[in-house]
């Protein structure tokens, strides 16, 4: 399997290509980046069974990595935010969701951290072959900074910070395109009316399937009250299954 490879794969300082029985030999970058991406899958296959602890553990792991791609990087901390969360330990998430972790949504490393190749072109980011990437994932930095915001108002509403989740939800939705907001946030955003007491408010982003400026409750009561018990927290968004970094 690719994780035999990885493990197994004995190199000597100065070796350009590395055995990978039964495959052709791969050139240490290459390796490197087959890690990465299977480090990743792990993680997210781990989340999608449940298995938190080892979701988080792969997704360290990946985040340790010396050579990582901007859009794993991403999905590292997305992974272990989301693994923090369902372990019930909100603060580490909330690191995790910091929007300054993310610089660089590329698939390849930048091209000061390849490895240096005698061939032209071996070693240029994965980017750069004309490959589009897919719509579900996002394809700049404030694509992704917004997911994280979107993100993180879900984590500050399960401790209860219903400001700083809906200071998140705003920031989040002035970086993208309304067409562009996920419908988790849309529910976020009816859950946090609810919660402030604005059922009215409540209603028109549901009919309307956008967000909408929030209202203020003067009455201290009213936000005592509680509202619509049945409704449990938002959980944190799920990210799309993510294709493995593609070798040339």
């Amino acid at each position: 399997s690719a994780q035999n490879v990885i493990y197994n794969s004995k190199s000597h300082e100065g070796d350009k290509f590395i055995s990978a029985p039964p495959s052709s030999p791969l050139r240490k970058q290459e390796l490197e980046n087959l890690r990465c991406s299977i480090l990743a899958c792990s993680s997210y296959v781990a989340l999608a069974l449940g298995d938190n602890l080892m979701a988080l553990n792969h997704a360290e792991k990946l985040l340790q990595q010396p050579k990582l791609s901007g859009s794993l990087k991403f999905l590292g901390h997305l992974y272990a935010a989301e693994a923090l969360i369902s372990l019930d330990k909100i603060s580490d998430a909330i690191a995790h969701l910091n929007t300054e972790n993310i610089t660089d949504v590329s698939l390849g490393i930048s091209s000061n951290e390849q490895d240096q190749g005698s061939d032209k072109g071996e070693n240029e980011p994965l980017e750069s072959s004309g490959k589009q990437i897919p719509q579900c994932y996002p394809n700049t930095v404030t694509t992704a900074r917004s997911m994280m915001l979107f993100n993180l108002g879900s984590a500050y509403c399960l401790r209860s910070e219903y400001d700083k989740a809906r200071k998140c939800l705003q920031q989040a939705a002035a970086m993208v395109h309304p067409k562009e907001i996920p419908p988790e946030a849309i529910l976020l955003a009816v859950y946090l009316e609810l919660q402030n007491g604005n059922t009215q408010l409540a209603l028109q982003i549901i009919k309307r399937n956008q967000l909408l400026p929030s209202l203020k409750i003067t009455s201290p009561d009213v936000r005592k009250k509680p509202v619509f018990h049945s409704i449990q927290p938002m959980q944190p968004i799920q990210m799309p299954a993510f294709t493995t970094v593609q070798r040339k």
